[in-house]
């Protein structure tokens, strides 16, 4: 796991940077750093719109007792958005609008949940004490000091 995330982190701005130099040979340079920027704008303020909205439907869900799962999953993946559009680059910048597509991240919903239904165990863990039986008695026990003589016995001290 730990390497095909650095392999991920390695390849994903490598292939970034010569979409960038193919894009700017294609384009230009200024009409690109001007992409780049427009869409990292765009993006973060579609990402505050859909976020804001997805926190109203989360308190609202919160207030009127239900589960606000659907909410707070929408809310992560709307963060995950937010990341890769301001994120410099063509490729984070699609996968971020992708999220932003309420239809596609249904979508993506669904195909994350039937992922992870068979991969996730879920338990609950609990205490409960031992239940005193009615058959048993319980008896304080009584320390003898060993200074003072048993009941019938003289002092060691009087000989």
């Amino acid at each position: 796991m730990l390497a095909r995330l650095a392999l991920l982190f390695v390849l994903v701005p490598a292939a970034e940077l010569a979409l960038l130099y193919w894009l700017a040979g294609y384009i230009g340079f200024w009409p690109e750093i001007a992409l780049i920027v427009l869409t990292g704008l765009t993006g973060a303020a579609l990402a505050k719109y859909q976020g804001a909205a997805t926190l109203r439907r989360f308190r609202a869900d919160a207030a009127a007792g239900r589960m606000p799962a659907d909410a707070a999953i929408d809310g992560v993946l709307i963060l995950v958005a937010g990341a890769f559009l301001l994120t410099p680059g063509l490729m984070t910048d699609v996968a971020g609008f992708s999220l932003l597509i309420p239809g596609l991240r249904r979508q993506i919903k669904r195909g994350a949940a039937a992922y992870f239904k068979g991969r996730v165990t879920m338990s609950v863990a609990s205490f409960v004490p031992p239940q005193r039986r009615p058959d048993v008695v319980v008896v304080e026990p009584n320390r003898l000091d060993e200074t003072q003589p048993r009941p019938g016995e003289s002092s060691p001290d009087r000989g």
